[in-house]
């Protein structure tokens, strides 16, 4: 009996330890993390995929194409270097927020001022530059705009630039402010 009893717990152990083996080798997936990773933007890349929309669009010869791609490619160089000046030439990271103090008190040890104010947030500090001026920000972006569609029309036929400017991305509208947008009781 007493053999029995030490075979039964003995095949019971084996059991249970190859068990524990065969479920600690499983592997689950890691839940997917919800944060992307924002790549370095690459104006070759987004000249060539402008240049080639509007060459299907169009059908443009090989010395309008290198033209256009040309055109493109100074526009997007030009949008990486804003980009980058505006969160000190560097990568935005945290979509162009200061870093953070990694959980690390400031380094004097005291509190943020009883403003509530933080240093590098829009006020003019080394960290973080002002907001510009959304008007003069429109119309810079419309001169722009403007500029380079007199030197789209200067490569392209007149059928051409007629048809461009019938199918070209339009820049998507944005609501009015609340403070000019009618009210519903006048309407």
């Amino acid at each position: 009996m007493n053999k029995k009893k030490i075979f039964v717990i003995t095949l019971v152990t084996m059991l249970s330890a190859s068990w524990n083996m065969a479920v600690s080798g499983t592997v689950y997936d890691e839940p997917q993390k919800m944060e992307q990773k924002k790549e370095m933007p690459n104006p070759e890349k987004a000249a060539k995929k402008r240049t080639d929309d509007m060459d299907k669009v169009l059908n443009l010869t090989e010395k309008q194409y290198k033209k256009i791609y040309k055109l493109y490619l100074k526009e997007e160089k030009e949008k990486v270097e804003k980009m980058f000046s505006h969160v000190g030439g560097q990568l935005p990271m945290n979509g162009g927020m200061p870093p953070m103090g990694m959980g690390q008190p400031p380094m004097d040890g005291g509190f943020p001022p009883m403003g509530g104010g933080h240093p590098g947030f829009g006020n003019g500090s080394p960290m973080m530059p002002p907001m510009p001026n959304k008007e003069k920000m429109a119309e810079e972006i419309k001169k722009n705009e403007e500029k380079m569609l007199k030197k789209i029309r200067k490569i392209l036929k007149d059928d051409q630039y007629a048809k461009w400017l019938e199918v070209k991305p339009k820049a998507p509208e944005r609501p009015l402010p609340p403070s000019e947008r009618p009210n519903p009781q006048d309407l």
